[in-house]
């Protein structure tokens, strides 16, 4: 058996820890590819430009509009308030999707509803 010297013992180090910041870099550069689309409702909602008060209120309703058809949704856990939580997370056609389906009886979330499927359209 061999013995490396000093400098074969460093190069391999270095040679170590460029392979492992690369690993790193591929899974972070797919994790953030896999979570791209994958929001909940009311952050789709505030993203398309939603106030924040009616993005919540129409969310309550629209997680059960978008399950009825059996869209299945993201299990993830969220962090709201320093707390995770468990939330379902969606892609932007799947909330579109619900909002076909959401039948608003508020008048201001009416009008929400059809500024966003005009927007989509």
């Amino acid at each position: 058996m061999a013995h490396i010297t000093v400098a074969q013992a460093k190069a391999n180090r270095l040679d170590r820890r460029a392979k492992r910041r690369a690993q790193v870099a591929e899974r972070a550069a797919a994790r953030r590819a896999y979570r791209t689309d994958l929001h909940t409702v009311a952050s789709h909602l505030y993203a398309m430009g939603v106030d924040t008060p009616t993005a919540i209120g129409m969310a309550s309703t629209l997680r059960k509009r978008i399950t009825t058809p059996g869209v299945p949704g993201y299990a993830a856990r969220s962090l709201t308030d320093s707390r995770r939580r468990p939330c379902t997370r969606y892609t932007r056609r799947q909330v579109m999707d619900g909002l076909r389906a959401y039948k608003p009886r508020k008048f201001e979330y009416q009008e929400v509803r059809a500024a966003l499927l005009g927007l989509a359209a």
